[in-house]
């Protein structure tokens, strides 16, 4: 009974989307989908179809892009009365912050690219919850996001060099409070890291990729070994995620074995989760077919992580050979039926799997011309609102 309930809901929510599949790529093309991502029951259908119109926006936002999506559609489903689900609700993430960026979210209705210290003084106070009580968490956070890059250069360009710098990263994301040399400011404005969607976007957007690059300079001095403590036992969510991240991109071989063993043993759930999209890539170039994976999702059920990159291995191979059969519906070689498959296996990591035929399938109906997709890894952590994300390329075809 679950079985054809799922597959009946989902093949409802998909038919708006694949009625707009002929002809040239619109707007209207993806505007289907973003009920899918919002509405649909089946969270690997969600993930993908969200995606799928992230990456179209993210087109439309270029220079020399179509007209832009406008205001009320991007921002619809995270506004004052959020409705569907997290992956709706993120959907759009980078078409939001640069929208944020020329001309604001619609909501404060000032954008951010001025150089006013007020602008982004605005926007760090308005990603507070205690500012803006009715606004959902993925709206705070993109407004968090968009203002921490804005003023990334009091990350970067500081009196004291790489040593503050780290000062400052540190001081946010571990200690929940921004320390500096300049009042205890960045930039001129300042910034309150007790806030998560703070602590997070610095987690996210500026510490990883500095302890990656500047960690081993002398006077920064976190190394492998520091980054691994800090990823196996940071105060927060966004300290151990960051220096994971730092420390599988900087001091990890990048190698099935070595990954597999930061994946299944690591000393947190951010430092394993951190391996997944990596593992997932080395584990689809070699020779192992999709269904060995899936096999392997069974094999590691007691390493969860290291079962959700089989699962993103099988799922990247089988977007290679994803078509629709007579119905309409999608199906693989591996799976038959996708929806089925993946209504089959909601409840554990083979879901996954699902995501990057979904994504190939939904965009090709949709006539959309996306290349690579950059494909997004998602996992709820304990002490987290936002789950951790990461990304990954689906394959060359």
């Amino acid at each position: 009974m679950k079985r054809t309930f799922f597959a009946v809901i989902g093949v409802a929510v998909l038919a708006g989307a694949l009625a707009l599949g002929s002809g040239p790529a619109t707007a209207a093309n993806a505007s289907g989908l973003t009920d899918t991502a919002s509405a649909d029951l089946d969270p690997a259908a969600r993930s993908a179809a969200a995606d799928v119109v992230s990456m179209y926006w993210n087109q439309l936002e270029q220079p020399g892009g179509e007209a832009a999506v406008d205001a009320a559609t991007l921002f619809d489903l995270n506004d004052v009365t959020p409705s569907g689900t997290f992956q709706g609700r993120h959907m759009g993430f980078e078409a939001q912050r640069s929208r944020i960026l020329s001309d604001g979210d619609p909501l404060i209705g000032k954008p951010l690219t001025t150089q006013e210290a007020d602008n982004s003084q605005l926007y760090a106070d308005m990603s507070l919850a205690a500012n803006a009580p009715s606004v959902p968490v993925e709206r705070r956070y993109v407004r968090a996001a968009s203002v921490i890059l804005n003023l990334r250069a009091g990350f970067a360009i500081v009196p004291g060099g790489p040593a503050e710098a780290f000062s400052r990263i540190q001081s946010c994301i571990v200690d929940g409070s921004l320390e500096t040399n300049q009042d205890n400011k960045l930039a001129g404005v300042s910034i309150d890291c007790s806030s998560e969607v703070i602590r997070r976007a610095v987690s996210d957007f500026i510490a990883g990729g500095f302890y990656s690059n500047f960690g081993n300079l002398p006077p920064v001095g976190f190394d492998c070994e520091a980054r691994l403590d800090q990823a196996e036992n940071g105060a927060t969510v966004a300290a151990r995620w960051a220096a994971a991240r730092g420390y599988v991109q900087g001091c990890v071989e990048h190698s099935v074995d070595a990954l597999t063993d930061v994946a299944g043993n690591g000393g947190s759930t951010e430092l394993q989760f951190a391996a997944v999209g990596p593992l997932a890539e080395q584990l689809a170039m070699t020779d192992a077919t999709a269904e060995a994976h899936l096999g392997h999702v069974d094999q590691f059920s007691d390493m969860p992580r290291v079962a959700l990159a089989h699962a993103w291995a099988a799922g990247l191979l089988m977007a290679q050979n994803v078509e629709a059969n007579a119905a309409g519906n999608p199906v693989t070689p591996t799976t038959g039926n996708l929806r089925a498959f993946s209504a089959d296996n909601l409840d554990n990591a083979k879901n996954a799997a699902a995501i990057a035929p979904f994504a190939q399938f939904f965009a090709d109906q949709a006539g959309l011309d996306l290349g690579r997709m950059t494909l997004t890894i998602s996992m709820d952590v304990d002490g987290a609102s936002v789950p951790l994300q990461s990304s990954i390329q689906t394959l060359q075809q």
